[in-house]
């Protein structure tokens, strides 16, 4: 029970079957010289256990997976911070450093600022009470909405120094992904201080499934949750290949997202704790917000670059 008040921490134990646990670190340079995620997490399957870093850099769509044996995985029981072999991962910093053959990732990187999701008793994330719902293939967390990131990065022969960068820390562990989901989130829109996620998802439930959905705003210093368990709604206006338009509102607000993909490169998603599903998502998407507030009657129009989209599966 400790643990679901604390999303951000390692949630499950190395002898379960059928499970994965993964943490999402974006990082965008708001000079456009690079935007990556780093994906560090573990499978744990009879027939494959093991852990793994995920690498996607959004510029060229290229990504990577490296696999280390289990016991190469290590966790912090009381903040988030998780090591696979050298690689560590924190709330305050980043050391990667992976060679395979040709191959050579490296950075050290610096968090400052961190802007955590509010929680509390009955809603310790952004699942609300929905993290204490039984039986959910999937739970979802977000551990930073935004932060400052400074250090060095070096991807094969080009080195970059990351000064002007913004963060972002999410997180997932279950059994699979869902059967077809929409997920997107920006964090570099042209209003400063501004962060935003929606998934969107067909989520099984005991011998039936149904249509859920989890969505912030952050601007201002104030964040707005629009979910299934606050009583939102949401709707698909329209969804091709590359592109997807929909609305979320409530009583206080109708948030209208435009959202289009770039270069999109392959990562693994689990199946029963295996990771051998293919998606793919875009780190250098368009995202058009259009918030309007109902008892103010303002509409505020933004848009961000370097976006995070992943379209698997029709939600219309």
């Amino acid at each position: 029970m400790i643990r679901l008040l604390h999303p951000e921490l390692f949630q499950g134990n190395l002898k379960r079957r059928d499970y994965f646990e993964g943490w999402y670190l974006k990082h965008t340079d708001c000079a456009g010289q690079m935007v990556f995620a780093l994906i560090p997490g573990v499978s744990l399957n009879p027939e494959d256990p093991h852990a793994f870093i995920q690498l996607i850099e959004g510029m060229g769509g290229e990504t990577y997976y490296f696999r280390f044996p289990l016991d190469r995985f290590s966790f912090d029981t009381r903040r988030f911070s998780i090591s696979i072999d050298k690689n560590h991962f924190s709330s305050e910093r980043v050391l990667v450093d992976i060679k395979e053959g040709d191959f050579h990732f490296f950075c050290d990187l610096t968090y400052q600022e961190l802007v955590p999701y509010p929680k509390s008793l009955l809603s310790p994330g952004i699942m609300g009470w929905y993290s204490f719902v039984p039986f959910m293939e999937c739970h979802h967390g977000v551990v930073s909405m935004d932060h400052k990131v400074s250090g060095t990065c070096q991807l094969n022969e080009k080195r970059y120094s990351l000064e002007n960068t913004r963060g972002y820390i999410e997180k997932d562990w279950g059994t699979s992904f869902p059967e077809r989901w929409v997920w997107m989130q920006c964090n570099t829109f042209d209003l400063p201080d501004t962060s935003f996620m929606l998934s969107y998802a067909t989520i099984p439930w005991l011998s039936r499934s149904f249509n859920g959905f989890l969505c912030f705003i952050y601007t201002a210093g104030r964040v707005h949750t629009f979910a299934t368990y606050t009583k939102a709604r949401i709707q698909v206006l329209s969804q091709e290949n590359d592109r997807i338009k929909l609305i979320c509102s409530d009583d206080e607000f109708e948030l209208t997202i435009t959202a289009v993909s770039d270069k999109s490169g392959s990562l693994s998603a689990p199946v029963k704790g295996t990771m051998t599903r293919e998606i793919f998502e875009s780190l250098t998407a368009t995202i058009k917000l259009d918030l309007y507030d109902r008892r103010e009657g303002t509409q505020k129009i933004i848009t961000g670059s370097y976006g995070g989209l992943e379209l698997c599966g029709a939600m219309v």
